[in-house]
């Protein structure tokens, strides 16, 4: 289905895009990405120094800036190869991912399609490349892979040797981004050099970053209270500050694509705040919802229904959805279970030393 897909590709590409060039720092990019003569490794060290600056999410980009993104770099060359091909390149890499974020190395995995001419198609023949990325990525069938949907993928952290720790495994979402995104409305969405797919595991970060700081500074334990522990402390002043954050201000030359909520427009705002007064938290967001923000998009949705719509040439345009959370961060609830506190699991990734042991 690939190949199919990229034949319908022309070097001409899409007219918007032909009256709107590429951004200078996605331009600057695109250079490196699309020399022939660049490898794998300068390749990712591109996206990195791109992510690190570009990126409007600030988990995207503490990963870009200290190399802990796993990447699944595939070229038109790969994409032409077929379908199965793809798939085994994405298992091959999202099993070293795993492997990673099993040993905390890793909190992030990105599958990356780069080609000029995929980077300079119409927006909705992007779409269905990514779509097919996505269903060979989780084994889906493509018809079945649906915009306004949030898809996800699992991650595991292996817990400390003495048992005082189990191992834990969270969902991790899976959100859309594209070359096509640049100067558009849904910039913030943008990626150079074609079609991505960026898995996200903020709970994973937030634990392994609660046990180092815990390991390196004995204090620390003490100072994040009973309540939760280090783990709650860290998801609320870290995890939820960097979500705030990343709200905080809408992207530089764009209109306003998402936002924070004043205290008292989501749910759960009628109680107190996780975080105590005085704290960054408290400074920096007062009079903001801690629970909420609003957005012309669902952000937890993979494929966000208004990004193929082509009547939309502003935010503005789009409709509104109101109180998307951020209460999973730090509120009981499955969702935090599931994306933030993470669950106790028997499952284990063997390293090859394990696995030599083992066989003997």
């Amino acid at each position: 289905m690939l190949p199919e897909l990229l034949d319908g590709l022309t070097d001409e590409g899409d007219p918007w895009r032909r009256r709107h060039e590429f951004s200078p720092a996605m331009a600057t990019c695109h250079k490196v990405l699309f020399n022939p003569e660049a490898d794998r490794d300068v390749m990712v060290a591109a996206l990195n120094t791109w992510l690190a600056v570009e990126q409007p999410c600030w988990f995207g980009r503490k990963e870009a800036m200290y190399g802990r993104l796993v990447y699944c770099l595939l070229t038109e060359g790969d994409l032409q190869k077929g379908d199965d091909h793809v798939r085994s390149r994405i298992a091959k890499d999202r099993g070293e991912w795993r492997d990673r974020a099993w040993a905390a190395r890793s909190h992030g995995f990105i599958i990356a399609a780069v080609s000029p001419r995929l980077a300079r198609a119409p927006a909705d023949t992007a779409l269905q490349v990514a779509r097919r990325l996505c269903s060979l990525y989780l084994q889906m069938e493509f018809d079945d892979v649906k915009e306004g949907v949030g898809y996800t993928d699992d991650v595991l952290l292996k817990g400390a040797g003495d048992g005082a720790l189990p191992n834990r495994k969270w969902r991790a979402s899976v959100s859309y981004f594209a070359a096509q995104a640049d100067q558009q409305w849904w910039r913030n969405r943008r990626f150079p050099g074609g079609v991505a797919l960026s898995v996200n595991a903020v709970g994973h970060m937030a634990c392994h970053l609660a046990a180092e700081k815990v390991r390196t500074d004995p204090a620390f334990a003490a100072k994040a209270g009973p309540a939760g522990g280090p783990v709650r402390h860290m998801l609320v002043y870290s995890s939820l500050f960097m979500a705030m954050g990343t709200f905080d201000k809408p992207n530089p030359g764009a209109a306003p694509v998402t936002g924070l909520t004043p205290r008292g427009g989501c749910k759960g705002d009628d109680r107190p705040p996780p975080y105590q007064d005085g704290s960054n938290l408290a400074v920096k967001f007062s009079g903001y919802s801690e629970n909420g923000y609003h957005g012309r998009y669902d952000t937890d949705t993979t494929f966000p229904v208004p990004f193929s719509n082509a009547a939309i040439t502003s935010a503005g345009e789009a409709p509104l959805v109101a109180d998307q959370p951020f209460r999973y961060l730090h509120d009981a609830s499955d969702d935090h279970r599931l994306f933030a506190a993470g669950e106790p699991t028997t499952e284990v990734i063997l390293d090859l030393a394990d696995a030599l042991v083992n066989d003997f």
